[in-house]
């Protein structure tokens, strides 16, 4: 009998390891319970049991950031998705602690799923890298604490990857943010991220997302096996080619077995929220990809040393109209500047229609010349003088 079972175990063994099964295991995860919502933390519990099965799973020695931020992000494709590759085969507890929401669960999942969807991730960011037709964005991430700003701006760029953009770090952005991490003048900050975005290789990229995270209150101990951290993320999507500005900002909880998870991972689930709300508000907006032909270029044209206002300006207006330039407002600066703000959705970027301006006005202005007016480098103006002026 004995030797029957032990047969009998052993063609099972080796059946599971056929299928890809792995076998179940019993997984505790925590959530805080914010301003009294069960719901929210039953369901956050879960998928932080969830999480911390997977990577047990995934658990590869890794050797550099880019596998660290694979590990991530396949990981984060699991959970997203767990009904197709996670089984909770059931529900052993679940209990209030205080203000802490506990789950504890009986996992299983395949190898082979799990494999599967590691591949799918991986073609999928090659993919968009190799896609050319796709426009983009880049991505600066600071955190208060400096080892970590590597592996965030890789772990944003590839959710951004994810949702469809092309993306990449700008590492002259990133040092700007990083020495001036508590510079709380968004709109100087803003103007001189736009400059550095242009001077460089923009590639594809016409927007970049800044941002920092940090901690708004380091992790403390709730409970005998329980930690509690807040991190806060400010994020913007600015428009290197237009005035528009998206914000994703706000506070995220994580409780963890130790302090150092809690707080690592609370910065993380803060830039998760903010790369999906971002993503979306891209998508909407046309600020990274253009969709159907339509673009988002509206700009200011400054022109100066007219010395006839009136017979000048109606030849800019007519040869602005011929340029497809929609005129949205138009006037006159004290020192006779002729100032036109204009939606210009016929040009890639302000680099295109500089150029087409100045083509199309040489004609009445031989000597017509772009200048650079140093209190407005980085902002979304054109500047033009008439005769060298």
């Amino acid at each position: 009998m004995k030797i029957f079972l032990c047969l009998l175990m052993s063609m099972f063994f080796c059946t599971c390891l056929q299928s890809g099964v792995v076998f179940a295991e019993i997984v505790t995860g925590q959530a805080y319970i914010e301003n009294g919502n069960i719901g929210k933390a039953n369901a956050d519990a879960r998928k932080n049991a969830m999480r911390a099965y997977v990577e047990e799973k995934l658990g590869v020695q890794v050797k550099s950031t880019t596998e660290v931020v694979n590990n991530m992000l396949i990981r984060d494709s699991i959970v997203a998705r767990s009904n197709g590759y996670l089984l909770v085969k059931k529900v052993v507890s679940e209990k209030i602690l205080g203000e802490i929401y506990q789950v504890t669960l009986d996992l299983e999942a395949s190898n082979d799923l799990i494999n599967s969807i590691a591949k799918e991730v991986t073609a999928q960011l090659q993919a968009i890298d190799e896609d050319s037709s796709r426009n983009g964005v880049h991505v600066a991430i600071v955190d208060e604490d400096t080892k970590n700003t590597a592996l965030w701006n890789s772990y944003f760029t590839g959710m951004l990857k994810e949702a469809g953009f092309r993306a990449e770090i700008n590492d002259d952005v990133v040092l700007y943010l990083a020495q001036n991490i508590n510079n709380s003048n968004d709109l100087k900050m803003n103007t001189e991220i736009r400059r550095l975005g242009r001077i460089g290789d923009r590639g594809s990229a016409n927007a970049i997302i800044r941002g920092r995270v940090g901690l708004a209150r380091k992790a403390e101990k709730i409970t005998a096996h329980s930690y509690k951290a807040v991190a806060q993320v400010n994020c913007e999507l600015i428009g290197y080619d237009n005035n528009t500005v998206d914000v994703a900002a706000g506070y995220y909880y994580y409780v963890a077995e130790s302090a150092e998870q809690a707080e690592q991972m609370a910065k993380e689930v803060a830039l998760r929220t903010a790369a999906e709300q971002l993503s979306g508000q891209a998508l909407k907006t046309h600020q990274l990809e253009y969709r159907g032909g339509v673009h988002n270029i509206k700009v200011t044209l400054c022109f100066r040393g007219l010395n006839n206002k009136a017979s000048q300006r109606a030849l800019i207006v007519d040869a602005l109209n011929g340029l497809n330039c929609r005129i949205i407002r138009s006037g006159f600066l004290p020192d006779n500047t002729l100032q036109l703000f204009v939606h210009a959705d016929a040009y890639n970027n302000v680099e295109e229609l500089k150029e087409a301006v100045l083509q199309q006005l040489r004609s009445s202005f031989p000597e017509m010349i772009d200048v650079i007016d140093p209190s407005q480098v980085g902002s979304t103006k054109l500047n033009f003088a008439l005769w060298g002026a």
